[in-house]
């Protein structure tokens, strides 16, 4: 899983997630609340305005009544304007006053005169129910059939009282009073002193319950529902994210908490370490040569071999404590600590541990120690520095554990300074070509040179190359170093011959790293024919070490490269590897003899008398003393490079000591 694709992946806080789906349903509900609400109170308002139509019809065709002729023309009148109506009833529970269209079964049988009632409105207060006949399956029979109404004739001295709420009354004020009960009032005066005033009461029937009763139901169930769906959601989501982190948190090679575990716990428990001011420290424990013990006991072993490792530190640390595998045998551990030297040694007995995990098989084990002091790093930056810290270990070396120190820091900011300008550097032509000059034994003048890198930073001034060669070798860089300085040994060649000079043959370092293209010696071809130099000219010079990567590789190369017509030579002899012997095998032109030769008891005249008889050329580096030279001298020797002639100078100055000493032929 790609660490940029999965660092952000963290569990997701439920209760947030509860709370806002839980919000949610209650905005569902509210809406659907609403929507009911809406649908029952336009139900009671269409049946509220439906009753002040009625008892307005009603008071425009009544109030006008002169004699009982016109009473029937009324109601048919009002029956007509009121078309779902089909019938109307006027009466008591005893007698009825007046009835049209349909027979009811709530009317009476007897019947009196209304124009008589009319007569003598001050003599009685009798009410008066007025009822209606509805077409089947009418919306006005579903909400107001039956009885809606009540009709009062009463004497204006009794009706004073209400004649001011009844002007002021509006449908406004109505819908906000009972749905249950709404009275809708009409009055009215005659010219002859009469009120009339008409009340219709409105119901709100069982169908209306019943309808406001499944909506509040169905609210309930859709939520209830919503509710359980979200919960089973949450479930199944919650044992989905535990089944993922499981997997995302494991590793596989051990079974345990993999390293992104321990990155995020680290970055937990180094936060409250420092709130506690708790000593803490990040180490790096290493299997050195893991490859090695897979090769010969197979992949299985060494899978079992790192379980057991883990095991084994699992036990070995506190819960408080954090630790996991970075990579194929490689441990890192989050310790807290008293003092640096108890914490040495518990690393020291934590490897003592590990070693007898297989106590027939000899292991070897380093271990780099970052110390968490004020700065705030991340974990990430912890385990790097002590590795760093691991790699500073010597194998010759009886220590299996290291301190990461300032000293280190210091280095590694260096490093990446140099990384960071490397390029521009190149681009910028800051590399610069020194020459050391090579003299002759013969007569002592000047025959040769070699090229010598320095960098001219533009802040920090003339760089030494150990400085920098070291970080170009382990970064890859060097390759392009090389083809930078041949490219200048070349043009700077083209220009001696454009001004007449005679040639100096140089000689350009060639890393080891190069050695991987197989096309190497064409490669350097293309680079010095831009400058029509002769191939002879140039000397490629290889470091020891390389033969001894890919042997039979280099010398199939070396040979590419004298069939160009290049020189080829082996510098440091003698500083590692390479033995006598080993010289009749490489096909090689000069043996750049190193100065260690001269300070240990080494043959040094059997060397030169074997590579006389290869015919190879002997170039002596390092020298400092007149003894050296006259020893050199002595045994043959054909060139010397070294301090006592010159030191390695600017193309300028080393032109002008050619002008000056002249040229050995």
């Amino acid at each position: 899983m790609n660490k940029k694709k999965t660092e952000k992946l963290k569990r997701v806080h439920v209760l947030p997630l509860i709370i806002v789906l839980f919000v949610v349903m209650i905005i569902v509900a509210g809406a659907i609340a609403l929507i009911a609400g809406g649908i029952g109170y336009n139900m009671t308002r269409g049946k509220i305005s439906q009753g002040y139509k009625l008892a307005y019809r009603l008071y425009e065709q009544i109030k006008y009544i002169d004699d009982e002729s016109d009473v029937n023309s009324v109601f048919a009148e009002y029956s007509k304007n009121v078309p779902e109506v089909t019938g109307v009833s006027i009466g008591t529970e005893d007698s009825i006053l007046y009835t049209t269209g349909e027979q009811m079964s709530e009317q009476k049988t007897e019947s009196i005169d209304l124009l008589k009632h009319l007569e003598v409105y001050n003599e009685t207060e009798n009410d008066y129910d007025v009822y209606l006949a509805t077409k089947e399956g009418s919306l006005f029979e579903k909400f107001a059939s039956g009885k809606i109404a009540s009709l009062f004739l009463i004497s204006i001295d009794e009706f004073g009282n209400y004649i001011d709420d009844i002007e002021k009354t509006n449908i406004n004020d109505a819908l906000n009073k009972s749905v249950f009960e709404q009275p809708c009032y009409y009055g009215f005066r005659n010219a002859d002193g009469t009120i009339i005033y008409i009340i219709v009461k409105l119901y709100i029937t069982m169908q209306d319950l019943f309808f406001l009763v499944m909506v509040f139901v169905s609210v309930v169930l859709i939520c209830l529902i919503y509710f359980l769906a979200v919960v089973f959601i949450l479930v199944r989501f919650i044992k989905n994210q535990t089944r993922v982190l499981k997997l995302y948190y494991t590793d596989k090679e051990t079974g345990g908490k993999n390293w992104y575990y321990f990155l995020e716990k680290a970055t937990k428990k180094m936060k409250k370490y420092r709130r506690r001011a708790q000593k803490s420290a990040i180490v790096h424990i290493r299997m050195e040569k893991y490859r090695s013990y897979c090769s010969c006991y197979g992949d299985a072993e060494g899978s079992r071999l790192v379980s057991d490792f883990y095991e084994a530190i699992k036990n070995s640390i506190s819960k408080q404590e954090n630790f996991a595998r970075h990579e194929m045998c490689d441990f890192g551990l989050l310790l807290c600590y008293d003092n640096e030297e108890q914490l040495a040694k518990r690393v020291e007995q934590l490897i003592s541990t590990l070693d007898v995990k297989r106590p027939n098989i000899k292991l070897y084990f380093k271990a780099g120690i970052n110390l968490l002091d004020e700065e705030v790093i991340d974990p990430s930056e912890g385990y790097n520095r002590a590795t760093i810290a691991r790699r500073k270990i010597d194998d010759t070396h009886s220590d299996r554990v290291k301190f990461f120190t300032q000293e280190m820091k210091a280095d590694l900011l260096w490093e990446r300074q140099v990384e960071n300008d490397m390029e521009k550097a190149l681009a910028n032509h800051e590399y610069k070509v020194y020459l050391q000059p090579k003299y002759s034994v013969d007569n002592e003048k000047l025959a040769a040179a070699e090229a010598l890198v320095r960098w001219v930073h533009p802040k920090e001034g003339l760089v030494a190359p150990y400085k920098f060669i070291p970080i170009f070798e382990k970064n890859g860089f060097i390759t392009k170093l090389d083809d930078y300085m041949i490219e200048e040994v070349a043009k700077l060649q083209a220009n001696w011959i454009k001004q007449g000079k005679r040639i100096v043959p140089i000689s350009v370092n060639v890393s080891r790293a190069h050695f991987t293209q197989d096309s190497l010696a064409e490669h350097i071809c293309e680079i010095v024919d831009k400058y029509n130099v002769p191939h002879n000219s140039i000397e490629l010079e290889l470091t020891e070490s390389a033969f001894f990567d890919d042997k039979q590789t280099l010398i199939d190369i070396v040979k590419k490269m004298k069939n160009y017509g290049f020189s080829v030579s082996m510098d440091d002899f003698g500083a590692g590897y390479s033995s006598l012997n080993s010289l009749k095998e490489l096909p090689i032109d000069v043996v750049k003899l190193d100065a260690e030769f001269f300070r240990g008891n080494v043959i040094v005249g059997e060397a030169i008398s074997l590579a006389k008889k290869l015919n190879m050329k002997i170039v002596a580096e390092g020298i400092e003393t007149r003894e050296q030279v006259d020893f050199l001298a002595e045994n043959e020797c054909d060139l010397i490079q070294g301090y006592y002639f010159a030191k390695p100078m600017p193309v300028e100055e080393f032109e002008a000591k050619v002008e000056q000493d002249g040229i050995d032929n």
